[in-house]
Formats: C-alpha cells, structure tokens, sequence
C-alpha cells in the first residue's frame, strides 16, 4: 500500500540544497512515527516551511508530496475530486486529498490561513478517519492508516516575529487539530556560502542585505506583498551576479523583471534598484 523507503532526511536535505535543522528532525520524526496526521508549518514568509514539507515528504513516503495551494476560494468538492473535459465527455478523477490517501502520500497544503470552513472540515475529517467518510473512496479501497505513511502538513504565513498562538478565535479555528510546528528565519546566508565556496564574503553579505532593504522598502509603503528572502530568491540573484551581471542588472533580473506580473512587488523592486543599485557609469 505505502510507498515507504529508507530514503534519510538528510540525503534528502543534501540533494534539494537545503540546511537542516532539529526542527526538521523532529518534523521528520513526528511524520515518521505518525505522532499527529496533520502537522501546521507557521512562520515568516521565505522561512522554508514550503521545502521542509517537501523534504520531510519524501525522507518517509519516498516520493514527493501531493501539492495544493489555497486561494480563500478553493471549495471543498476540490479536494475531494477533479473534472475535467476530455473529447467531450465529462471526466472525474480523484482529488489531492484522495490520491494522497490512496497512494500513501503526504498532503502539502500551502496558504493554510485561507482554508475556507468546508475545506477545513473536510481535512480534518480525512486526518482522523478518512475511510469512513461516504462517497469520497470507491468501495474496492482499503485504508490501512495503522502502515499507511498518509498524512497532511500545512503552512501558515505569519509576520517575522510573530508566533503561532491562539490568540484569537479564528486562529483558533485554523489551527485546531493540528501538531504546530514555528519555523524561524531561513539560514539563507549559511546555504548561500555552503553553495557557493567560491563566492566572496562580501557578495553573500550584499544578497541578504539586498533582500533586508527589499523587505524595509515593502514595510515603510505599507505593500500588500512583502518579499522575504528565502533560497529561491537568493539562488536568482547569486546565478546573477556570480556569472558575470553587474549588481545594478542582476536585480534588474532577478527581482524587477522577475515580478513584473505582481505590481506591489514589481514598483518595490524598482525602487530597490534605484536606492541599492544606482546607475552605473
């Protein structure tokens, strides 16, 4: 039924370029040893909750997880099933949540905080008995939760600083079921020298201290978007810059064309590069 392996975490780390943890550890240990069917990634945005689902992920199942992203629109029947149009006929296939459960697999929700009370209701109803929950498997599945590594993770965005409490009651409502996991700020400068060697100092200090002004210009205008650094970031900008751009078209690249579809971002990386990176001669 599972698709369990020996794969270790931290091969698994190594390969997707990532600095581990203990909070990966004990992550990957929980999900192991089934612990909890819904574990909560909440921290700051760019503080690689995303990735540490992923990896922990594929260290127990050996396969990469069942990926959705939420809207604050996403219905339940979303989860539950997919219909599609195929040579004009109508086609029903299974859902995230279900081709998870069937195959064994980890569930990684993203933008948790936007679950709408049926999506929650359903996740939760699958973490705690999904086999009995009518019309949502064919009657030929049988669910072995005791072997099966089936579970559920979620990340949560919250403001650097802020913890995961329940504080209020819709946080409350978010997090209720969950194991909650807080995730810090992302070591991305301690990756960035252990990927680039070669790099000088100095140019892994600006990466972070461009990304540090990039999320002080968002703050200051009151941007609906603000842009934390974290590996993806980092890894556009340092290509950049390490393979011959200056600094000024290496942001220009990596954050002013890069966002040019999302607009808070976009005008914020404009202003980045004009204060960070004045023009050249």
């Amino acid at each position: 039924m599972g698709l369990q392996c020996d794969t270790t975490l931290g091969m698994v780390m190594d390969e997707m370029g990532l600095v581990g943890s203990s909070l990966h550890d004990d992550l990957w240990h929980a999900v192991r040893e089934r612990m909890s069917r819904a574990h909560l990634l909440c921290g700051p945005p760019g503080s690689g909750k995303t990735s540490a689902g992923i990896a922990v992920a594929r260290a127990v199942t050996g396969v990469w997880p069942v990926v959705v992203s939420l809207d604050g629109e996403t219905m339940s029947r979303e989860l539950r099933e997919r219909v599609s149009i195929v040579d004009w006929s109508t086609r029903v296939e299974p859902g995230p949540l279900v081709k998870a459960l069937r195959e064994g697999r980890v569930i990684l929700i993203n933008e948790w905080s936007t679950a709408t009370a049926d999506v929650r209701a359903l996740v939760l109803a699958f973490r705690d008995n999904p086999s009995q929950i009518p019309d949502l498997l064919d009657e030929g599945d049988l669910i072995d939760l005791e072997q099966s590594p089936f579970c559920i993770i979620a990340t949560e965005n919250v403001e650097s600083g802020v913890a995961c409490r329940r504080n209020t009651q819709r946080e409350a409502a978010i997090r209720s079921g969950f194991m909650v996991w807080e995730f810090g700020k992302a070591p991305v400068a301690k990756w960035l020298r252990g990927n680039y060697p070669h790099a000088d100092q100095e140019l892994v200090d600006w990466v972070v201290e461009t990304f540090d002004e990039f999320a002080d210009i968002s703050e200051e205008k009151d941007d609906p978007e603000r842009l934390q650094l974290c590996y993806r970031n980092a890894r556009l900008l340092m290509e950049a810059v390490t393979k011959g751009l200056s600094r000024r078209r290496a942001i220009e690249v990596a954050l002013v064309n890069h966002y040019i579809w999302r607009e808070s971002l976009h005008k914020t990386a404009r202003d980045l590069l004009d204060l960070h990176a004045p023009a050249e001669a």
